[in-house]
């Protein structure tokens, strides 16, 4: 978890009783990723979720927004068969590119295209640039140890280097945004990533009854929140689900 535990090993990026400390947290949950992932490397665990760290979030591909069932129901022959599977299936994000690495390319506040091809350029100086990035958001996934170990541990210190050695000059969440959109390339998927929701869905939850637009990348009775989502209720899901300050379609299905 980015702000909790991953297995036995904390990676705390508050101030709540760190054991393993973040020498600088930076990158939103990438710092703590990749901190674990380097510290534990030679004895990882089979199978590994990295999430966030509250349990109800906008974000989670859930109609409650709820984290636990994401892992509990997660199929795990499915991970070991992908490798990589992102914790969302519904695409925010997607179709249309999120980022169009452009070297040189002046970025607004809310844009990395030019910042992208400089940290692709560091991470990946072997690989060819890609012309597009998309892959439902938001840096929560489950990978196998054999996905990790396709790189040596020296690339993710490489890539936590990078991210520390920019505090200067680039912002936590810009950082962030970066490793967002590239860890399904790190961990062997193609760069532009808008997978089919329905057979998403059916792999990694064995949820195979959903009545989805592929067009959309949306299936009813999952995640629906509008762009931007509103706040989530302090107390949800006690309350707020009134589909007037909370309104989510088909919220009850799949509960």
């Amino acid at each position: 978890m980015a702000d909790g535990t991953v297995n036995d090993a904390p990676m705390l990026s508050n101030q709540h009783a760190p054991k393993i400390p973040l020498a600088l947290n930076r990158g939103r949950e990438a710092a703590s990723y990749l901190s674990y992932i380097i510290t534990h490397y030679y004895d990882l665990p089979d199978y590994m979720v990295f999430i966030h760290g509250d349990r109800y979030q906008t974000h989670n591909d859930d109609p409650m927004f709820d984290t636990l069932p994401l892992v509990q129901k997660l199929d795990l022959d499915y991970v070991d068969l992908e490798g990589y599977v992102n914790l969302r299936c519904n695409w925010k994000h997607c179709p249309k590119p999120y980022i169009v690495p452009q070297p040189g390319h002046e970025d607004s506040i809310w844009e990395a295209h030019g910042e992208y091809a400089k940290a692709w350029e560091f991470i990946f100086p072997n690989e060819t640039l890609p012309e597009k990035i998309a892959a439902p958001c938001c840096a929560q996934f489950a990978v196998n140890r054999r996905t990790i170990h396709r790189w040596p541990v020296a690339q993710y210190e490489r890539i936590r280097a990078w991210m520390w050695s920019r505090e200067g000059d680039l912002p936590s969440m810009k950082a962030g945004i970066i490793l967002e959109y590239m860890w399904h390339i790190l961990f062997g998927k193609p760069a532009y990533w808008c997978a089919p929701v329905k057979p998403c869905y059916c792999g990694a939850w064995n949820i195979c009854d959903l009545d989805c637009d592929e067009t959309k990348g949306w299936c009813k009775g999952r995640i629906w929140t509008p762009d931007p989502p509103p706040s989530m209720p302090s107390n949800w899901p006690v309350e707020g689900q009134d589909g007037k300050t909370w309104p989510i379609e088909g919220w009850e299905k799949h509960t």
